[in-house]
């Protein structure tokens, strides 16, 4: 027994060795190096629709576009590769990918493990009738409805009910995001406050909620901020940001949120 038992620490122990060497192969202090030789930013992502969604058998969408910009400012090719968004981090460690670009929400659990650009999305917003625009433009304004329709227990839930400027404001909790936009299309709600990106992808489709009930966005929650996420203590963040900076100088970065409708869920494009 105690040499079976040996044998089996002995065989541990070399895994572990194994494991712990395979951590450390790399310098990530050269990644760019590493990128740059390779000539290919291999992009992590996941199908989310406007983002990056397949059309007409072609991977397109806002961040795959981007993507695709800023690795050309670096003189380099992006490739993109599907991924388990639950593995997003073991997955970049690996090197199996360079960077995780798929509207990544920021969290202080990721901080640990990767770093993570400056946020450049937003996600939270309310949406209201084209005709209420101007009633509803602010907190203030959100404060006079009546009740704010919302996914019950989503997130866009906790933002309304967690925003001191809204504290006492009736919340109508629906079964999903699709259902409280059509309570304001159909007008039994004045407001719902939903996920940006999901209002963005409908924008885009003519026959959406959206468009056939002339729903617009207006004021803004900060519930949620996307970041771009590269290996920790990597040296590629300072080209990825530079490239990104030059994007936003020359316009294409706002020009690209205007294609996929998503300008007012942008920061940064104007220097805010």
């Amino acid at each position: 027994m105690k040499k079976r038992t040996a044998v089996l620490c002995a065989i541990v122990a070399v895994f572990t060795a194994f494991a712990v060497s395979g951590c450390n192969k790399f310098d990530v202090s050269e990644d760019w190096a590493y990128i740059r030789d390779k000539g290919t930013m291999i992009v992590g992502y996941t199908v989310y629709d406007p983002v990056a969604y397949m059309e007409n058998g072609e991977l397109v969408g806002f961040e795959v576009e981007l993507a695709k910009a800023v690795a050309e400012k670096l003189g380099i090719k992006a490739e993109f590769q599907q991924i388990d968004w639950e593995g997003k981090v073991t997955e970049i460690n690996a090197r199996n990918i360079d960077v995780i670009w798929n509207a990544m929400t920021i969290t202080d659990e990721l901080k640990e493990q990767i770093d993570i650009t400056e946020p450049y999305m937003k996600n939270f917003t309310a949406v209201v009738k084209e005709e209420n625009a101007a009633k509803y433009a602010d907190k203030a304004g959100l404060k006079t409805a009546d009740k704010i329709a919302v996914e019950a227990g989503s997130s866009g839930h906790k933002a309304v009910s967690g925003d001191a400027e809204l504290a006492g404001v009736d919340v109508l909790e629906c079964t999903d995001q699709i259902g409280a936009l059509n309570e304001v299309a159909s007008g039994t709600s004045p407001v719902a406050v939903v996920d940006g990106i999901l209002y963005s992808s409908l924008k885009n489709k003519s026959a959406s909620v959206v468009n056939t009930g002339k729903l617009v966005t207006t004021v803004q929650f900060a519930e949620e901020y996307f970041g771009i996420g590269v290996r920790k203590g990597s040296d590629f963040m300072e080209h990825l940001v530079g490239a990104l900076d030059e994007l936003k100088a020359d316009g294409t970065y706002q020009e690209l949120a205007a294609k996929y409708n998503l300008t007012d869920k942008l920061i940064g494009a104007d220097g805010e």
